[in-house]
């Protein structure tokens, strides 16, 4: 349990990096599309060395190619709804509504597998919840553009989630050869080229991107080998619903520390309730679960 904890935590850390690098690109600091092509193409080739294909069997393939690929795919689109959402308006709203659609995962544990938490979990995941909505409650009354393209990235994302957690909850799918992450970056490859055909968007790169699309490689590797050791540790232990609200709590509380201290974006007093919130539900979760 505590393992499957900690892997979720991290998860929603690595992907704060993500979003950091889609606030830069939000800023005309880089180009998204290139960007986001070279970046998960490179993964994607590094992912083929990590992969045990001799255990892939075609039940595996299928399973990869019904939920994971298609989960990947859709993540690109999410990812450059976040970015035309960030241009318009603060970056820290966006990223926080868009990220909330972890909760769908939970709720569908809830709904449709049985999956049930301890008291302690209940009350944790609804103080992040709570955090996650307190500090825009008000400011979605007077957003513009931003907010739709923030919801319509909260809705992309939680099938997303819902579908990368499914062969968990369906099958108790183990992925013994590691596969899921190179069928999650390919299928995001797709993404991103679907985006640049419709959008007819050159494709070229300079020195920068291709700097930092290689050390996202990285992040983007661990944060997919995190995120399904996570998911696989706390469904074994029937606590699959607490990983969702772990990771988001992380990757929120961190973009916003970002977005306070780097971008200098003004907080009010709701903001930083709000994260008092989510720190406190991550520390009542973890703690009642692991007793």
């Amino acid at each position: 349990m505590l393992y499957g904890i900690l892997t979720a935590l991290a998860t929603g850390l690595s992907w704060t990096c993500i979003g950091i690098v889609l606030s830069c690109c939000a800023g005309s600091k880089l180009a998204i599309v290139p960007y986001s092509f070279l970046q998960t193409f490179l993964t994607g080739a590094a992912a083929l060395l990590l992969i045990d294909f001799g255990k892939i069997t075609w039940s595996d393939f299928l399973i990869l190619m019904s939920f994971i690929f298609p989960a990947g795919c859709l993540n690109s689109f999410g990812q450059k709804t976040v970015h035309d959402a960030m241009t318009r308006g603060n970056h820290a709203p966006v990223w926080a509504i868009a990220q909330s659609a972890l909760i769908f995962p939970f709720l569908a544990g809830i709904l449709f597998f049985q999956n049930r938490g301890s008291p302690g979990q209940w009350i944790g995941t609804g103080l992040i919840i709570a955090g996650i909505v307190t500090p825009y409650a008000r400011k979605i009354r007077q957003a513009s553009g931003w907010f739709f393209g923030a919801l319509t990235a909260f809705f992309i994302y939680g099938l997303v989630q819902i579908l990368y957690s499914m062969p968990s909850q369906l099958y108790r799918f183990g992925d013994a050869a590691g596969a899921r992450p190179l069928a999650s970056i390919w299928g995001s490859s797709a993404g991103w080229l679907l985006i640049a055909c419709h959008q007819k968007i050159s494709l070229r790169v300079d020195r920068k991107t291709v700097l930092v699309a290689g050390m996202m490689m990285l992040v983007q590797l661990v944060s997919l080998r995190l995120f399904f050791v996570s998911i696989d540790a706390l469904s074994a232990a029937n606590c699959v619903n607490i990983a969702f609200p772990l990771m988001t709590g992380a990757n929120i509380s961190g973009f916003a520390a970002y977005s306070i201290l780097i971008r200098r974006e003004k907080s009010s007093p709701a903001d930083i309730l709000g994260f008092l919130l989510v720190i406190l539900g991550l520390i009542f979760s973890s703690v009642r679960s692991v007793s």
